[in-house]
């Protein structure tokens, strides 16, 4: 499968890449982390193969996952496409154990989500959060910052309607 991939998930041919992810995370297992890291980092991929790769990794266990320090970086960068930041959360999520995340929870996610401007990464976090039990950490993060919060997500979900009606609009001429 590790041929099938390329380096960098970029080289072959889109079907066989995705096919080849999937069957890695049905797996669970793949021998070279790494590439797959690799694959899901790599912006110039197609989502599908940038989603596949992490959906895989995410499949692992949590000790090989612990060095991928990409998944931070992922949620965090705003230019990502939105379903690639849900799936570097997820994984985040998954492996909730080590000092990584509890320094995530403690040092960055206050941040994260005072500036979070992407109406569906923030409310996936907050529902994710609330339907898991993790108010106790969600709770005073939201009460620190309710105004500054509801600011920002009126402001993107305006965004985003904006976006659709022009959207519709454009299909319609």
């Amino acid at each position: 499968m590790e041929k099938n991939l390329e380096g960098d998930c970029s080289k072959g041919e889109l079907d066989l890449v995705s096919t080849s992810l999937k069957a890695i995370s049905n797996i669970g297992f793949f021998k070279n982390v790494a590439l797959l890291e690799s694959c899901a980092a790599k912006k110039t991929n197609p989502l599908e193969v940038r989603v596949s790769a992490l959906q895989a990794l995410r499949n692992f266990d949590c000790a090989k996952l612990e060095s991928f320090e990409g998944k931070y970086k992922l949620l965090r960068e705003a230019s990502e496409d939105a379903e690639v930041r849900i799936n570097a959360f997820r994984m985040i999520m998954k492996c909730s154990e080590g000092a990584r995340f509890q320094k995530f929870v403690n040092d960055e996610l206050r941040e994260f989500l005072k500036n979070e401007e992407d109406a569906q990464v923030f409310t996936y976090v907050v529902d994710f959060g609330r339907e898991r039990g993790l108010t106790f950490i969600l709770n005073p993060i939201l009460a620190d910052h309710q105004g500054e919060i509801l600011g920002q997500l009126q402001r993107a979900l305006v965004e985003q309607l904006q976006v659709q009606v022009l959207g519709d609009a454009r299909r319609r001429h």
